[in-house]
């Protein structure tokens, strides 16, 4: 997987986490996965 960085508000960077912890994924990067593959 290609990384790639993303510069995102503190506001969006809680929703993520707050997603992340809904989901009980390991990593940030598992729960930006998500919410892009939804889009």
């Amino acid at each position: 997987m290609k990384r790639i960085n993303v510069m995102v508000s503190d506001e969006a960077k809680a929703k993520l986490v707050a997603y992340q912890r809904h989901l009980r994924l390991t990593t940030q990067d598992e729960a930006l996965d998500k919410v892009l593959s939804q889009l």
